[in-house]
């Protein structure tokens, strides 16, 4: 039996983990400081808003993103040591826990040699070779990642807009707001709601029509939107309908820009904490079954 508690690999994970809930808290911090400039101007029916960073985001949290990923794949060499002594073996200059995208079945032999057959058989198992699409497999992107840090370059962080709303009411206005809505847009989808509002279609004009009855009630609807990355010095803009206020009407509208920090460094941008907590995930799934095994 594998010693769970007092072996290198646990405290690793353990570890990571740690880290990981310590970056969400600065990720989060960073976000809802504002690191950025919003303007407006209208045109016609709609109201193009333009982002602007003034803030980047710290270096440092790429260094802990690498920290976390070198503890994950380090915890599964210190796994690969331990197999093999606790199969009253011992550990070559060889032993490795293998991350393979191909097979190569001398070089798994050399890092596994000392380990019972069922653990090779488990630790086979877990190989990205093995998955129909290796290069999505999530051990492997964690190996990878690791490496990268490791003996070549911090991994980009970068700031994405995740998600844009528009929040009517919630600021002592109350009142009727039409807003000219776009067909493909499909029904508005809308969260924040307090009780009491009204929201619906003027069937003779299409118009999407908000009524807010007391000041502390508030709609915020989510507006269609890819993840576009933000870049320092170039700003980002997107559009959204122009509000009309009724006669009496004291209602305001302003959006809400929600953002997150991705891995920047190819075609397709990645959460920093999403990526990282599958890393985490993967390496325990790994763990748990070579643990089983090695029983």
């Amino acid at each position: 039996m594998l010693a769970l508690m007092s072996s290198g690999w646990y405290v690793k994970l353990i570890r990571a983990r740690e880290v990981l809930d310590e970056l969400r808290v600065d990720v989060r911090a960073f976000v809802e400081s504002r690191p950025y400039e919003l303007t407006q101007r209208e045109a016609g029916g709609v109201v193009t808003y333009e982002l602007r960073l003034v803030e980047s985001p710290p270096q440092r949290l790429s260094v802990i993103a690498g920290e976390i990923a070198h503890d994950l794949r380090s915890a599964l060499d210190h796994l690969a040591w331990h197999a093999i002594e606790a199969n009253g073996e011992r550990p070559s200059r060889d032993t490795a826990f293998p991350i393979q995208r191909e097979a190569d079945e001398s070089a798994f032999a050399r890092q596994t040699r000392g380990m019972s057959n069922r653990v090779v058989a488990a630790v086979r198992d877990t190989q990205p070779f093995s998955n129909a699409t290796p290069g999505r497999d999530p051990l492997l992107r964690l190996h990878d990642f690791n490496r990268f840090d490791k003996h070549r370059l911090l991994h980009v962080v970068a700031i994405a807009m995740q998600e844009i709303h528009l929040t009517i009411g919630g600021r002592q206005g109350t009142g009727e707001v039409r807003l000219p809505w776009d067909a493909r847009w499909g029904w508005p989808t809308f969260d924040g709601v307090l009780g009491g509002q009204a929201i619906g279609f003027d069937d003779a004009t299409h118009d999407l029509v908000v009524y807010i009855p007391a000041p502390d009630r508030t709609i915020r609807l989510r507006l269609p939107l890819v993840r576009q990355r933000v870049v320092p010095d170039q700003p980002s803009r997107f559009s959204a309908p122009r509000a009309r206020r009724g006669g009496d009407s004291t209602v305001e509208v302003y959006p809400d820009v929600r953002l997150d920090l991705v891995f920047a460094d190819g075609a397709t941008e990645i959460s920093v904490i999403d990526a990282l907590e599958e890393f985490v995930q993967v390496t325990q799934r790994v763990i748990e079954r070579v643990e089983a095994a090695g029983g």
